[in-house]
């Protein structure tokens, strides 16, 4: 199965939309898709911002057609908000669960800014979409262990990931294959590590670079740092499971994201062991 992001997403909606404005004005265009004196969309950026509770996207494409369409920039981002809005879903036209796709608030701010905010209806949707299409390496084969103490940190987030879901395989809480296993989450390292994972999907499969750019490492240890960040502040067991099973159960869930991210970065991207335990 081919694999989307939100990102691939959004920057469709507004390909869309800028097709659709496009047509409507009667402009000129050198071919389908792309726009007199500026390429294809994929060229204008687009890019998660740095909030690191909430999932936003960001484009300054309405700063880079205001001359084009001789608009103010936040004109041309009113009409780009409203096609994404009204024509959104049914304009989209992508091989991916209807979920995926809704929920997705468009705003304008100064100067000209759009932005795409993931609303928590639709955050569940894409917790499942992770679970459910997680990256698998390869196989099994021979790969280093004895790693610089930077990427052992990493390797350390990975073990303690299958260290907890054994417990919660042991105390019966696993399987986690319920589609409404993930609530919604309220504490900040939550939504930090969740955001996280867009990031890493991101980079995954709608990198703005070529793969031989990414600088792996990075993102695995920024994975690793937000999973450390969660675990220590958000408990699973104890009073939590007692009182709110579903909370535990949803935790779980992301750390079942998190080990699925890690290993595949470790075993496919480092070159080293992803072990499970240590």
């Amino acid at each position: 199965m081919t694999k989307t992001t939100l990102k691939y997403i959004i920057n469709n909606l507004l390909k869309n939309a800028l097709d659709w404005y496009w047509r409507l004005a009667e402009l000129p265009s050198s071919e389908p898709g792309e726009v007199s004196g500026m390429g294809k969309l994929e060229t204008i950026a687009l890019c998660k911002t740095n909030d690191p509770t909430k999932i936003i996207y960001k484009s300054a494409i309405a700063l880079k057609l205001a001359n084009l369409w001789q608009l103010t920039p936040m004109d041309v981002a009113e009409k780009l908000a409203r096609s994404c809005r009204h024509e959104g879903i049914a304009t989209c036209r992508l091989d991916t669960p209807l979920a995926l796709a809704t929920h997705l608030e468009v705003k304008v701010v100064p100067p000209g800014l759009l932005l795409f905010e993931l609303t928590d209806n639709s955050i569940a949707a894409w917790l499942q979409y992770f679970c459910e299409s997680a990256p698998l390496s390869v196989g099994e084969r021979e790969l280093p262990f004895l790693v610089p103490e930077h990427l052992f940190k990493i390797q350390y987030s990975h073990a303690r990931c299958c260290s907890l879901l054994r417990m919660a395989d042991r105390d019966r809480i696993l399987p986690l294959t319920d589609p409404n296993i993930f609530p919604r989450f309220n504490h900040p390292a939550e939504s930090r590590l969740i955001s996280q994972f867009f990031q890493t999907w991101d980079f995954l499969y709608f990198p703005t670079v070529t793969p031989q750019e990414i600088n792996w490492q990075k993102v695995a240890t920024a994975l690793s740092e937000a999973f450390q960040n969660f675990y220590s502040q958000c408990r699973l067991w104890g009073e939590v499971k007692i009182d709110n099973p579903e909370l535990t159960k949803g935790r779980l869930g992301l750390i079942l994201i998190t080990k699925y991210l890690l290993r595949f970065l470790l075993e496919e991207k480092l070159k080293i062991q992803a072990p499970t335990e240590l």
